[in-house]
């Protein structure tokens, strides 16, 4: 089984016993999640042991510290076995405790959490409570009898839309189906729990445990007519776990206790060793590895209190609102009162119905932003009007606060420091991903190992994950290596169409030829040439930009789009494909739509390699974190770093070696492939050069 690895700063699990008459309340610590991770259940049971030792103790109450009960996904274990105390065996503890416990649950309670708070004698949630099994997003199912006993409380119906949804109910609603007992009136549960509490030590309460309760599985034929109907739902899902779930909910009500709490944990195994929930479970971590760093990155993040906005044009005003949504202080510097009102009353139609507790404010000079936590230029024009706003503003700011420049094409911020002069040789891109909560920081590429870190705690603190990139973005080498990929296999034989849905069909969100499209073919060959300036764009981008094509704006490029937004194949292209690989006069090997996947993937994953051998990448997770959120990567295949790791180190880098007689510059495998081998790494986890060869060749 490989290690676990805990984050950088990571705080290590509490656990602190008071009594409270005769109630012992336990509260759990284990920041910034109250995961329940092996060190917390540990020290969960040895809480129980000391309290069941206690003569005056008559009944125990479970708190989580801060501000939840226990929010940490199930990413534990990476492989199964699970370390040592189980979930299952702190859940049975728990249950069947001589001492009736009591949870009492604020903030979220997921996954391993309400594992726990199902195996206690009774629930008592606050009004914000919100509980539910997040595993079906990760690829499980419950581990420690979690199904079973939802079934028996909630009954089949609310179990199944629980388990199969995955996203957490409502307290309201918890207690409605049966899943919590009590919804305090107050924000704090504590007082109430103590009451319940105490009401089961007397008897004036009847004490349950869930793995005797009945209730949820009395109707046999009503439970096995809901699962046939979530069974018909989840026919032909990529996941294992949705279909396990179901097998799960059905094993409630027809096997023993014992009998169906073993199918669970055998459900559970056979998820988590399966390569979808590894990926899954691997873009979590990463994600959180962005999100939560450690306690010093936490710490920085919360002493953000201002943003200043140098101009603020389309992407800066939803930065701006995401500030004032979290209560910061935004200060806009505008070019005049006319642009000051605009951008304010746009910011206004905007924002209308969302909540936001900041403070905005503007100002005529950008020296006024040097007082602010981090500057960030996000206005519009060309990079000679930003450059110079950017090289008037940048002298005025002190070097403890970063100067970021909101760019989306590799080379805007090349023309951006060109024209803002030395005074911005600092600054560092930011590039928003296409969906979801990415910030990639481009530093300079002489940046040092904390280069970027006062503007990723800028990011946090507009609940963004920042992924550092040294010298150039991510994100564009990617797609340059997608492209170029898909590129080949088009002169190879294939249609852009019939690459683009082989991609699809794997869960892309959008296939490269339908992106080149939309963002017009002369952006895409700039970036092409500006990444490889030796070679030119692909020849079939150049032969439709040379007729015309350019896109979905010129109504035509690799597709067919019609004014009201429909997209379809030409026949046409078919033509100019034909008359590019004549003039060629190559022979063209034969290649099947599906190995269209395997070529992209690895031309993905060679780059990222690549990029972590040249200092670009700090860590393969970050690589992967793009893909997903910027290239639209299916999670479910973890990212090209994780796909790789699944494929196999040395079959990944044979079939490099295969593929790169027909374009060397595309597959020639990265020196890092052959160090992974050689030291038993995985390609999913290394972290940067210095962790793997001092002197690894690039």
């Amino acid at each position: 089984m490989r290690p676990e690895r805990k984050g950088r700063g990571a705080v290590s699990a509490a656990v602190s016993t008071r009594m409270a008459g005769e109630v012992a309340v336990v509260r759990f610590a284990n920041p910034p999640l109250n995961t329940i991770d092996a060190s917390l259940r540990d020290a969960l049971t040895k809480a129980l042991e000391e309290i069941g030792a206690k003569e005056n103790a008559r009944a125990v109450v479970l708190v989580g510290a801060g501000r939840h009960f226990a929010a940490g996904p199930p990413l534990e274990p990476t492989e199964p076995p699970e370390a040592a105390p189980p979930l299952a065996v702190l859940c049975a503890r728990i249950e069947a405790f001589p001492l009736p416990v009591v949870a009492a649950v604020s903030g979220m309670c997921l996954g391993p959490g309400l594992e726990i708070a199902l195996a206690a004698a009774a629930r008592v949630a606050a009004p914000t409570a919100r509980l539910g099994f997040p595993e079906v997003t990760l690829g499980l199912t419950p581990r420690a009898g979690g199904s079973q006993r939802l079934v028996r409380l909630a009954g089949p119906a609310a179990a199944l839309e629980i388990l199969l949804e995955g996203a957490p109910v409502p307290a309201a609603r918890a207690a409605a189906i049966g899943l919590v007992d009590q919804v305090a009136e107050g924000a704090d549960p504590l007082p109430e729990a103590l009451e319940v509490a105490l009401a089961l030590a007397s008897g004036g309460r009847p004490r349950r445990r869930a793995s005797e309760v009945t209730t949820g599985i009395a109707d046999g034929a009503a439970l096995l007519s809901e699962v046939a109907i979530a069974r018909r739902a989840v026919e032909g899902s990529r996941l294992m776990a949705p279909g396990r779930i179901v097998d799960c909910v059905e094993a409630a009500g027809l096997l023993p206790w014992e009998a169906a709490l073993a199918f669970e944990s055998a459900a559970f195994d056979d998820c988590a060793a399966s390569a979808e929930s590894r990926a899954l479970r691997h873009v979590m971590r990463a994600e959180l590895a962005a999100d939560v760093p450690g306690a010093e990155a936490a710490r920085a993040a919360r002493a953000v209190r201002s943003l200043g906005f140098c101009d603020c044009g389309a992407r800066g005003r939803w930065l701006a609102l995401r500030a004032l949504e979290r209560g910061l202080m935004v200060t806009v510097a505008a070019a005049d009162g006319a642009r000051a009102a605009e951008i304010r009353e746009r910011i206004e139609a905007e924002g209308r119905g969302r909540t936001a507790s900041g403070t905005l404010s503007f100002t005529l000079d950008p020296g006024a932003l040097a007082l602010t936590d981090a500057v960030i230029e996000a206005g519009t024009g060309d990079a000679a009007a930003r450059g110079a706003r950017l090289g008037a503003l940048a002298p005025r700011v002190p070097s403890s606060v970063p100067v970021l420049a909101l760019v989306s094409e590799g080379d805007e911020l090349d023309a951006l420091r060109a024209a803002a002069g030395p005074v911005a040789g600092g600054v560092t891109g930011l590039r928003l991903g296409r969906r979801g909560r990415l910030a990639e920081l481009v530093t300079p590429a002489d940046a040092g190992a904390d280069g970027g870190a006062e503007a990723a705690a800028a990011m946090r603190a507009l609940a963004l994950m920042p992924v550092i990139a040294r010298g150039g973005a991510i994100s564009e080498a990617l797609r340059v290596a997608m492209e170029r990929a898909a590129g080949w296999l088009v002169e190879a034989g294939l249609g852009p169409a019939e690459v683009d849905r082989a991609l699809r069909e794997a869960g892309f969100a959008q296939g490269p030829f339908e992106a080149m499209d939309a963002e017009g073919l002369d952006r895409a060959a700039r970036r092409l040439t500006r990444a490889a300036p030796g070679r030119p764009p692909l020849p079939l981008v150049r032969r439709l930009r040379d007729v015309g094509r350019k896109g979905r704006e010129s109504g035509r490029g690799f597709y067919l789009h019609a004014p009201d937004g429909g997209v379809s194949e030409d026949a046409r292209l078919s033509e100019l494909l034909r008359g590019l690989r004549a003039e060629r006069g190559e022979l063209v090997p034969h290649i099947r739509p599906d190995d269209a996947l395997m070529r992209v993937e690895l031309a993905m994953a060679n780059c990222g390699a690549r990029l972590i051998a040249g200092g670009v990448a700090r860590a393969a997770a970050d690589i992967d974190l793009v893909a997903v959120h910027a290239l639209g990567y299916p999670r479910w295949r973890g990212g090209p770093m994780m796909t790789a790791e699944l494929m196999g180190v040395v079959t990944a880098r044979k079939r490099l070696v295969t593929y790169a007689g027909d374009d060397p510059e595309i597959w020639d495998p990265a020196p890092l492939w052959l160090e992974l081998f050689k030291r038993g790494l995985h390609p999913a986890e290394v972290t940067d050069r210095e962790l793997v060869s001092s002197d690894l060749p690039e």
